[in-house]
């Protein structure tokens, strides 16, 4: 009988230690500390003990193996699922988020670019991904600066403020401008993201990139809005960038033509105009498309046809170098022709300028 009463008595006992560990266990993971996005995958007991076991590389090589086979069935959701359990193998491994978020934020949303949504998803886990640590936002800057949209470093096909591809351009830039009033607290644009998650780095690819991105904005308000304000920032980067390549002189000197020519647009008065002439001119001289258009957009706003004129000529330039059988700037150049007309008091209505959304 005793025994029988000490049994029931210690059963009791066990009974109220759960009752009483259950509260407080649920209390404590009440208050613990938010896990970061790579480490939110919800993994079974199983799984977690492998992941702190000597099958950790085992399963990465699966995991690895594993993605291929859901990528060539487009099986997207468990893809991406697997992705976020590779990043949790190695929650404190830079090189790896680096990498991982490079890939869901450049090679998958560069694969999926049919399907906007989809594509979007891919970049948007690649971004909270390398916003995560110091070490992922030069890329996370890189990818504002090439991916979100159209590339505007492509040899051939620059950026574009006019057709179907401005039209998908805006989609892109309005996803940024949602993703950084999520995390930077406010909603802006692709090239001023790109500024954002730079910081104030100073190494040679930072000051290369910052240069870029200044000039960039620069010559997308001068053919948005006639303006700018980031004007002397970008002058001071650009002779930044000349000054730290100074050791592979080809590089300073264009460095030294960019900012020369944004200067020369920057003045507007008549002594720059027989100079810009001559520059489009020159053969091999550096005049990029926006610089074009941006003389385009000046001219159209202040009424003078000289600087509509002188943009023209650089569009009907580059349409030349880049391929003389394709007119690759045919609404620039149809956009040029019909401001010429309004401003020679032609009868007709006002021809629209680009649009573009807050930078």
């Amino acid at each position: 009988m005793n025994r029988t009463l000490g049994k029931s008595i210690a059963v009791l006992g066990l009974l109220a230690c759960v009752l009483i560990a259950r509260p407080a266990a649920h209390e404590l993971r009440a208050h613990r500390p938010p896990r970061p996005p790579s480490q939110q995958i919800g993994v079974g007991p199983l799984l977690g003990s492998v992941l702190t076991g000597s099958f950790r590389p085992l399963l990465l090589t699966y995991l690895w193996m594993r993605t291929d086979t859901l990528s060539g069935q487009g099986r997207t959701d468990e893809l991406h699922r697997t992705f976020r359990t590779i990043l949790a193998l190695y929650p404190n491994n830079d090189a790896a988020r680096d990498f991982l978020g490079w890939h869901l934020a450049f090679n998958l949303k560069s694969e999926s670019r049919r399907r906007r949504e989809l594509a979007w998803r891919w970049a948007s886990s690649g971004l909270d991904t390398l916003l995560e640590f110091e070490r992922g936002r030069p890329t996370l800057a890189l990818w504002f600066q090439v991916q979100c949209g159209q590339n505007p470093h492509h040899p051939d096909l620059p950026l574009r403020y006019l057709g179907r591809a401005w039209a998908d351009e805006l989609w892109w830039r309005a996803r940024a401008a949602e993703w950084t009033k999520r995390h930077a607290g406010e909603a802006l644009g692709r090239f001023e993201a790109a500024l954002w998650a730079l910081g104030n780095r100073s190494d040679s690819d930072a000051l290369g990139m910052r240069a870029n991105l200044l000039e960039r904005i620069v010559y997308e308000d001068w053919i948005c809005r006639g303006d700018t304000d980031r004007f002397d920032e970008a002058e001071e980067a650009l002779r930044a960038t000349a000054h730290d390549t100074m050791d592979y002189p080809p590089l300073a000197r264009l460095n030294m033509d960019r900012l020369a020519l944004l200067q020369l647009i920057d003045k507007r008065d008549p002594r720059s105009l027989p100079r810009l002439r001559r520059r489009i001119k020159r053969k091999g001289s550096w005049f990029p498309y926006r610089a074009g258009l941006a003389l385009i957009s000046l001219g159209a706003r202040e009424r003078r046809s000289k600087l509509v004129e002188i943009g023209l000529l650089a569009l009907k330039r580059l349409d030349r170098e880049l391929n003389p059988n394709i007119t690759l700037f045919e609404e620039e150049r149809a956009l040029a022709t019909a401001w010429l007309r309004y401003i020679a008091r032609v009868p007709g209505n006002e021809p629209p300028l680009p649009q573009c959304p807050s930078r």
